[in-house]
């Protein structure tokens, strides 16, 4: 079984970065603390250092802007839109930017969970069928429109531009759960992010 939540731009709850160096949407987050999972939105300057987040792994994606570069312990890696970057929060670093831009981030507590995100695009009237596999589960939808139906019931949800729905495993029993996702327009951006909680 699952749990379904539907959260939209009002839900999200902006915070100052642990830096002090720009604002943050919280877009859902594991209520515990330390959180084992978070995942936020944030606007990112031409220019800005990384906060401290020593235990947990990072995964960005760039939604406008850019392109940029990461740059951790002498290495730097290229911020292009709709390409996850993964590295540890224990690294310190900055991000240089070409333009300024709005970036996706999914924080996992090394010792609690881990995650992925998986940039999708979907036409209108494309069906996508998402594998079920973790603890949580997110469809985040970057641009255009798409529908998320459950075949069995006929629930459904449409979500717009930065919205979110959440889909959480309520017990650890293995079935098939058969839910689909609609393209609405003509062609959509959507994020498909999946956790798993030890």
């Amino acid at each position: 079984m699952l749990k379904i939540q539907n959260l939209r731009r009002q839900d999200y709850k902006a915070q100052k970065w642990r830096n002090g160096l720009g604002e943050t949407l919280e877009v859902a987050i594991e209520k515990e603390n330390p959180f084992g999972w978070r995942i936020s939105i944030a606007r990112v300057a031409e220019t800005t250092a990384l906060s401290d987040f020593a235990g947990y792994d990072r995964v960005l994606v760039l939604l406008e802007g850019g392109p940029g570069l990461l740059s951790i312990n002498n290495r730097d890696i290229p911020i292009k839109e709709m390409q996850p970057v993964r590295f540890s929060g224990d690294q310190k670093g900055t991000i240089q930017m070409r333009s300024a831009g709005r970036d996706f981030n999914l924080f996992c507590l090394r010792e609690r969970a881990k995650g992925n995100v998986y940039p999708t695009r979907i036409s209108r009237s494309e069906e996508m069928q998402f594998p079920i596999t973790g603890t949580e589960h997110f469809l985040f939808c970057v641009t255009g429109e798409v529908e998320w139906r459950d075949r069995e019931s006929d629930e459904k949800i449409i979500l717009a531009p930065h919205e979110l729905l959440q889909l959480s495993r309520i017990n650890k029993k293995k079935e098939y759960l058969n839910q689909i996702v609609i393209g609405r327009a003509e062609q959509s951006v959507l994020l498909w992010i999946v956790v798993h909680v030890n």
